[in-house]
C-alpha cells in the first residue's frame, strides 16, 4: 500500500523535506528538497519484519559503500547505491537516499523494434552503451558483488551513450559473510539454474544458491544479444511459416531458457529465428563465440559464461571494425560483412507485414534456421562460417596485451619519476632536514633510508590498490600525479612518524624516572 510523505529523518535526526516525485512497485520516489542531487526511496507500507529485512539490506549496503575498495571502483558515479538510511518522526524505518539519476531514456527503449521515425540511436551508440555497461558491471563483480535483477528498466542511458543503474536495493549482496539476497528479477533474464532452482517457491526462500556473478554473466550476454539484434531475445522463436499442420502450443521466454531453445545456435523443430533479427552470421567469430559460451556451454556449465571483461574486450574490437551503412544511416554492421545485414532484416520485416513483395527480397537475406556451426551457404566470405574459436581467443589476447601496454607505460612512468625524485631528495633535502631536527647521525640515516623506502612503497600501493584504472583498462592523467603525490606523501609521512614515535619515546622514559623518582621520595618519607 502506498503511503505519502513530508518529511524523512536521518539517523542523526536531521529533518529533511520531501516532494514526491513518482511512485513504482516497491516505493515512492522524492526530491530531497536543498539537495537537488540527492533522492530519497519510501518504502510503501511493509510487514516490521520486511522493514527490519530492508533496513539491514540498505545498512549493508551503506557499509560496503564506505569501503575504499568500493570508492576506488567509482561505482557511485554510475550506481544509485543507497547511501543513508531514513526514518519516520518516531524512529521508524520508512527508506534510504541515493543519488538522483537524471537520464530518462532506459535500456529497454532501446530494443523497440521497428524503431521509430523520429529515432537517432545508431548501431554505434549501442555498442557504446553495450562497453559501458559491462565496464559499471566488471568493476561491481570485482568488489564481490552481485546485480542479480538485471531488468532493463533499471539501466537507464545518458546523452554521452553510458548507463547508469537504479533500484541498487534490490541487488544480491554480500557484507562479511552475510547475504542479502535479490529477492526479484525481470522475467526472460534469469538463468536456467535459478529457474531450475527456484521452481515452487520465491528467490527469498528458494533453499538453493540464486544469484551469483555467473547468471549476471547470463543476462548480461542476453542484453548484448538484444542491442546487435535489433532487440530479439536469444531464446525467442517464430512458427516455421512453411511448415502445415498442427504445431506445439509456444513456449514462454523463461521456459525456453530453461530447456536450452536458441533458434540462433540449435535446431529448434517447427521454430526459426524470428525475421527482424539480422542473421547472427553476420556478426564476427568472436562475439559469435562468446554468445556460444553463454547460451550453449554455458547453459549446463555457468563457469564457461564470458565474464563482463571479455565481453567489453570483444566489443571494443568489434566498435573499432564498424562502418557505416550507405543506404541508413542508423545502421553500421560489420567490415567483414559484404552488405549491410539490418537493411535486410528491415527488408523482410516490412515483406511479412505486407509492406513491400515477397520478389524484392534477396535468397541472400534468408535467416539461416540451423545451427550456426554450419555454413552459410549464401556467403561468399569464409568468414561467416561459425567454425572457431581461434579469432575469439586472438581478440582477447590483442586487447589483454593492449591493457598490459597501457598498465605497464603506467608502471613504468610513475615509478621512474618517483625514484629520480626520491633520488633528488635523498641527495639534497631529507639528511639536511633530519640532521637540524634530530642532530644525531644514526637517527638522521635512519630517517633517510626509511623516508626513501617509503616514497616508493607509497608509489606501489597507490598503483596496486587505489588508483581507479587498474579497473578500467586505461589511466587518467591526474592517476599519475597522485601515484607521484602519493610518494611525496609517504616520504614526509615517515619522518612525521618517525618524529613522533621518538618523542612518546622521550615522554615515557621521563615519565618513567619522574615515576621511580617519586617512588624513591615517597619511600623514604614513609621510612621504608
Amino acid at each position: 500500500m502506498m503511503n505519502t510523505v513530508d518529511y524523512a529523518y536521518t539517523k542523526g535526526k536531521t529533518k529533511l523535506k520531501l516532494s514526491f516525485l513518482g511512485s513504482g512497485g516497491e516505493g515512492s520516489v522524492y526530491e530531497i528538497v536543498g539537495y537537488p542531487n540527492r533522492v530519497a526511496k519510501i518504502y510503501h507500507d511493509e510487514s516490521n519484519f520486511q522493514k527490519k529485512e530492508r533496513e539491514a539490506k540498505i545498512n549493508a549496503m551503506v557499509a560496503i559503500s564506505q569501503n575504499f575498495n568500493f570508492k576506488s571502483a567509482s561505482l557511485s558515479n554510475d550506481i544509485a547505491w543507497p547511501l543513508a538510511p531514513l526514518y519516520d518522526v518516531n524512529g521508524n524505518f520508512i527508506g534510504f537516499g541515493m543519488d538522483r539519476i537524471p537520464a530518462t531514456t532506459e535500456l529497454d527503449d532501446l530494443y523497440v523494434y521497428p524503431t521509430k521515425n523520429n529515432a537517432t540511436v545508431t548501431i554505434k551508440d549501442r555498442v557504446t552503451c553495450l562497453i559501458s555497461l559491462c565496464d559499471v558491471i566488471e568493476r561491481l563483480h570485482k568488489i564481490d558483488q552481485v546485480f542479480g535483477d538485471f531488468n532493463p528498466n533499471n539501466i537507464k542511458i545518458k546523452s554521452d551513450w553510458t548507463v547508469s543503474f537504479v533500484d541498487a536495493d534490490s541487488y544480491h549482496v554480500n557484507n562479511k559473510g552475510n547475504v542479502y539476497r535479490c529477492v526479484v528479477c525481470a522475467p526472460g533474464y534469469v538463468a536456467p539454474e535459478v529457474i531450475r532452482a527456484c521452481k515452487g517457491t520465491t528467490y527469498a526462500q528458494c533453499k538453493y544458491t540464486t544469484f551469483t556473478k555467473e547468471t549476471d554473466r547470463f543476462a548480461l550476454a542476453i542484453h548484448i544479444f538484444r542491442m546487435l539484434m535489433n532487440g530479439c531475445h536469444p531464446f525467442t522463436c517464430e512458427r516455421h511459416v512453411t511448415r502445415v499442420g498442427s504445431a506445439p502450443a509456444p513456449k514462454s521466454t523463461d521456459k525456453r531458457v530453461e530447456t536450452g531453445e536458441t533458434p540462433f545456435f540449435k535446431s529448434v523443430p517447427n521454430c526459426v529465428a524470428p525475421q527482424y533479427a539480422p542473421d547472427i552470421n553476420s556478426l564476427p567469430l568472436y562475439l559469435r563465440d562468446l554468445f556460444r559460451k553463454a547460451f550453449i556451454e554455458g547453459h549446463t556449465e555457468p563457469s564457461k559464461r564470458p565474464s563482463a571483461s571479455e565481453w567489453k574486450r570483444a566489443l571494443i574490437k568489434y566498435n573499432s571494425e564498424l562502418i557505416e551503412c550507405k543506404s541508413n544511416h542508423l545502421h553500421f554492421y560489420w567490415k567483414g560483412d559484404h552488405s549491410c545485414p539490418y537493411c535486410e532484416a528491415d527488408r523482410r520485416y516490412n515483406q511479412k507485414i505486407g509492406l513491400v513483395p515477397a520478389k524484392s527480397i534477396s535468397k541472400k537475406t534468408i535467416i539461416n534456421t540451423n545451427n550456426c556451426t554450419q555454413s552459410s551457404k549464401n556467403k561468399t566470405n569464409t568468414n561467416s562460417t561459425y567454425k572457431s574459436k581461434k579469432v575469439a581467443s586472438t581478440a582477447t589476447a590483442v586487447s589483454s596485451r593492449t591493457n598490459r601496454l597501457n598498465s605497464g607505460l603506467f608502471w613504468s612512468i610513475t615509478l621512474t619519476i618517483t625514484i629520480i625524485m626520491q633520488v633528488l631528495l635523498g641527495l639534497y633535502a631529507l639528511p639536511e632536514i633530519y640532521s637540524e631536527v634530530f642532530d644525531n647521525e644514526t637517527i638522521a640515516i635512519i630517517g633517510v633510508i626509511g623516508s626513501l623506502v617509503s616514497g616508493i612503497v607509497g608509489s606501489i600501493l597507490f598503483n596496486c590498490l587505489w588508483a581507479p584504472g587498474k579497473y578500467k583498462g586505461s589511466y587518467s592523467w591526474w592517476e599519475y600525479l597522485l601515484s607521484v603525490l602519493t610518494a611525496f606523501g609517504f616520504t614526509v609521512g615517515f619522518g612525521v612518524v618517525m618524529g613522533l614515535v621518538i618523542l612518546i619515546a622521550i615522554a615515557l622514559f621521563y615519565l618513567l624516572v619522574g615515576a621511580a623518582i617519586i617512588a624513591i621520595i615517597i619511600g623514604i618519607l614513609s621510612g621504608g
